[in-house]
């Protein structure tokens, strides 16, 4: 009988093991991506926490049984055990991660870290299942502000991500540098701000988005000009590329606004 407890024990010491890797895992991603969570961190740590606590009374229940055989019959073998082991910790976390999300809200990137960047677009890549292509490989080196905000998009809703920059005249000029090579088309920002039907945007819905078989087009530019576009002032805004879908709109660009020295890669 003192083998069956000790048997039992150990289940349940693996499983306070794999509920508190959760919660360290947890914690982790929210530190190296800037996972805005709200009330998911409270509420998915509380919960692993309260299954860390309830399992460690059972131990504690265990260390004081009562050494009848009647006792031992209630502590059941560990071969009904071992199957749920890792499968009940694990479905009841994974059950409750869900349930917390879809209740609350997806959760979102919000980092205003530049060491959390490349782990940012590693989770938008891999969990959002999002390509970030448009975002550089590298940050400038001199950066007086950053910020990096995703939206993985819910239901129909469209996937949203903007990295708004701040840097020196040379970071400017590679960044400049980069987008003209990549543009399909380029805008001026105060003209664009000021009427976003000009000639020039005109222009390139003619020659950019071609009719269908039926003469139809979706011919949607919203570019997402972030904190460069916010400000007036002498920039650019250079379209990379769009769907033209005025439903599921998604225009990739790259937003300079010169006077501020300011960057938005907006997708």
């Amino acid at each position: 009988m003192e083998h069956t407890v000790a048997v039992n024990k150990k289940v349940i010491t693996i499983r306070i093991c794999i509920y508190a890797v959760c919660i360290v895992s947890w914690f982790i991603v929210v530190l190296l991506t800037g996972l805005h969570t709200g009330f998911h961190f409270f509420l998915i740590t509380a919960f692993f926490a309260f299954r860390i606590y309830r399992n460690i009374r059972r131990i504690r229940k265990y260390n004081g049984c009562i050494t009848s055989e009647e006792s031992a019959v209630k502590i059941r073998p560990v071969s009904d055990e071992v199957i749920f082991t890792v499968l009940t910790p694990l479905a009841a976390g994974f059950i409750f991660f869900f349930s917390i999300i879809f209740t609350l809200q997806i959760p979102t990137i919000n980092s205003f870290s530049p060491s959390q960047y490349k782990f940012s677009k590693l989770y938008i890549e891999k969990a959002g299942g999002t390509k970030t292509d448009l975002l550089p490989d590298k940050l400038p080196e001199t950066l007086t502000y950053y910020n990096l905000w995703y939206f993985p998009g819910f239901l129909q809703a469209s996937p949203m991500l903007t990295l708004d920059l701040t840097t020196d005249d040379k970071g400017i000029a590679e960044i400049q540098s980069e987008a003209e090579k990549l543009a399909v088309a380029s805008f001026d920002l105060e003209k664009y701000n000021a009427d976003n039907e000009n000639k020039e945007v005109k222009a390139f819905k003619e020659w950019y988005f071609k009719p269908d078989d039926h003469g139809y087009t979706n011919d949607t530019i919203r570019p997402r000009t972030g904190a460069a576009g916010k400000e007036n002032g002498r920039g650019t805004i250079y379209i990379i590329s769009s769907n033209g879908d005025w439903n599921h709109q998604h225009t990739e660009s790259i937003t300079i606004n010169f006077d501020t020295n300011t960057v938005t890669y907006g997708a």
